[in-house]
């Protein structure tokens, strides 16, 4: 009877100590992943204010042209690099984002908004733009809402001290195999954007607007 109290003691100590371990498993699971999400919500808003300010420096730039990099040295060359040469603005997913000059590393998707080779800024008449951009719930799938769009809907390019006006007229999916097949018509000036469609991992989403209207900002 005595051998059989101690071997139960000694079972319900075992359970305790496994209770134990696990309540501690699960805190420190808890607190980690508090500790993530923090995290991840505080980088996002450190990225945001860095935005907002470079966003800032673009608009209060008398002057946004760019000298030919030959009239440039190095350093120059890296601090043309690292500011923004445009912004997009599409108030329909409430998205304003500024973009790096094609030579620079933060013209990347994997960093910002792309701007892909090759490529025309809106003061080109009859040129196209194209920006892709990420979807998905990453911090840089900054086209994560761009399938809500729709024919109709305006997106803003800031570039040069001028404001140009976008209309979307068409919207597309295409095989997602890395090739864009566009459209054209050369007697206007347009522009793509493009993301992998948030709908279907194997399609890729193409939004066409068209310039309609530009003014001084």
């Amino acid at each position: 009877m005595q051998k059989k109290q101690k071997q139960k003691t000694k079972k319900t100590k075992n359970n305790n100590a496994k209770s134990i371990v696990m309540y501690v498993a699960i805190s420190l699971l808890i607190a980690f992943g508090i500790f993530m999400l923090s995290y991840n919500n505080l980088s996002q808003h450190i990225e945001q204010a860095n935005q907002l300010q470079l966003i800032d420096d673009f608009f209060q730039r008398e002057d946004s042209n760019y000298e030919d990099d030959f009239e440039l040295d190095e350093n120059q060359i890296i601090e043309r690099n690292s500011r923004f040469i445009a912004v997009i603005e599409i108030p329909q997913i409430n998205l304003m984002r500024g973009l790096f000059p094609i030579g620079s590393r933060y013209n990347h998707v994997d960093r910002n908004l792309e701007i892909l080779v090759p490529s025309a800024m809106p003061n080109i008449d009859g040129g196209l733009l194209t920006i892709a951009g990420h979807s998905g719930s990453a911090n840089i799938s900054f086209f994560r809402h761009l399938d809500r769009l729709q024919e109709g809907d305006y997106v803003f390019v800031y570039y040069n001290q001028i404001k140009y006006i976008y209309e979307v007229f068409r919207i597309e999916r295409q095989e997602r195999n890395g090739i864009l097949e566009v459209v054209r018509n050369f007697n206007y000036t347009e522009l793509l954007l493009t993301t992998c469609d948030p709908r279907d991992d194997y399609k890729q989403l193409l939004v066409m607007a068209r310039l309609v209207w530009q003014e001084y900002y």
